[in-house]
């Protein structure tokens, strides 16, 4: 690899590591205005598509945090009982919360 080479690699591998960003949210129980401790959080990256660009689990106190290495608009899917609730975070944005509810059951069929 020559030197020019190497220093253009290594400029885009400063380039990248000093983008990174954080992004912090919280996931709320609308139903029960508690934390929604344990619901899985999915990171999607829009800028190439819809490319999953990490996933984690909210904490006790409804918390999550993501490495943003990418720019470009995010989506973040928080998954509560079987259901898909989303919040955009635009470039630049630093937090994104996300409020989910109960899902409610049937009622039985009346006889």
């Amino acid at each position: 690899m020559t030197q020019l080479a190497k220093s253009g690699l290594l400029l885009f591998l400063l380039a990248l590591t000093s983008f990174a960003q954080t992004l912090t949210g919280t996931v709320t129980n609308g139903t029960t205005n508690k934390p929604a401790a344990g619901d899985e959080v999915i990171l999607i990256n829009l800028a190439n598509g819809m490319d999953v660009a990490g996933s984690t689990k909210v904490d006790s106190n409804g918390k999550f945090s993501f490495k943003i290495t990418v720019p470009g608009p995010h989506l973040i899917r928080a998954v509560h009982q079987g259901v898909n609730y989303h919040q955009m975070a635009p470039p630049g944005v630093n937090t994104a919360d996300v409020q989910v509810y109960d899902v409610a059951s049937k009622s039985p069929p009346s006889a």
